[in-house]
């Protein structure tokens, strides 16, 4: 299964290297170079991975952030930026940011960054299942008894 990026920078030559790296690895790439683009694909395309500049007119990387974790909780969000500081990294990761890249980007970083957030998404998106699945479960079975013993032992398996 190929995992979806959508890659999000106002610089073209930035977008252009991050594609290129990222459809070598086999993922399927969207790009797009202003935030209010990457909201509205968003909208309409789900993601497992966001690649966001952080400094960008009009909507920044931060609210590319919240418009994708409104929209996917899984999704794995890495903010590139060249004006990094310890407060914007910690702020970003207080919002669920997976991620952050300085500029200029080495490709092997974005490429083992990469790796970890398909990694950890698979992870999130395979517990979601499990847990709907377990809970399908639980409510097609049901045993019925009054022996205490019998109780104590059910309960300790729903657990």
């Amino acid at each position: 299964m190929s995992h979806k990026i959508l890659i999000v920078d106002d610089e073209v030559t930035a977008v252009n290297n991050l594609a290129y790296v990222c459809e070598k690895e086999g993922y399927q790439v969207t790009t797009r170079t202003a935030g209010i683009e990457a909201i509205e694909v968003m909208n309409k395309e789900y993601f497992d991975i966001i690649l966001t500049d952080l400094k960008m007119e009009n909507i920044d990387g931060i609210a590319v952030l919240n418009a994708a974790k409104q929209l996917n909780s899984h999704v794995a969000v890495i903010l590139i930026t060249g004006h990094a500081t310890l407060d914007s990294a910690v702020e970003a990761m207080k919002l669920g940011a997976f991620h952050d890249i300085a500029k200029p980007f080495r490709l092997d970083e974005v490429r083992e960054v990469l790796r970890k957030a398909i990694e950890m998404v698979s992870l999130k998106n395979e517990n979601q299942k499990l847990k709907e699945q377990l809970s399908n479960n639980q409510q097609s079975t049901s045993i019925i008894t009054q022996d205490a013993s019998m109780e104590k032992l059910l309960a300790m398996a729903r657990q």
